[in-house]
């Protein structure tokens, strides 16, 4: 897990939350394959007016369609319920056996946190390596982190 100060402060005060509910639903919905990307299932089908043409890569049409923003489900607890909703990502990820690594990628402020995630592929990347470069609070994480997935459980 890679993180920028921000975020590090913002961690500290977040807690833990477990989720219920439509973001829960969302987490737990599969995945399903097109044009070479992965997308959640529940995600992919309210984006059908996107395709890979209109995207510079698969990692910024997968981040595009895999993307939420936590104060559309939920009132309070937005970083908490972030990182609980994509541990859950990530669990339902390791499940399916499907090929390939996920990076999920959190950023943030006291008003919201919005969560993207992609398959790591040679040569294309979403963020920057400096993540001080951002105003935001920002997280990267892969779905084989351990010990992301065993403190937001």
């Amino acid at each position: 897990m890679k993180l920028n100060s921000e975020m590090e402060q913002m961690l500290v005060r977040a807690g833990r939350t477990s989720l219920d509910g439509e973001l829960a639903d969302i987490a737990r919905s599969g995945f399903v394959e097109r044009d070479g990307c992965v997308f959640l299932a529940s995600l992919e089908s309210v984006q059908k007016h996107v395709s890979l043409k209109n995207f510079l890569d698969r990692t910024g049409y997968e981040c595009f369609v895999n993307s939420i923003h936590a104060d559309d489900y939920v009132n309070a607890d937005f970083l908490a319920c972030a990182c609980s909703y994509l541990s859950l990502v990530f669990e339902a990820w390791n499940k399916s056996c499907m090929p390939g690594v996920l990076q999920g990628v959190i950023s943030g402020d006291e008003f919201d946190a919005t969560v993207k995630f992609h398959l790591l592929r040679p040569g294309e990347t979403w963020l920057s390596d400096d993540l001080e470069g951002y105003e935001d609070a920002m997280l990267t994480v892969e779905s084989s982190d351990k010990g992301f997935l065993e403190a937001y459980e």
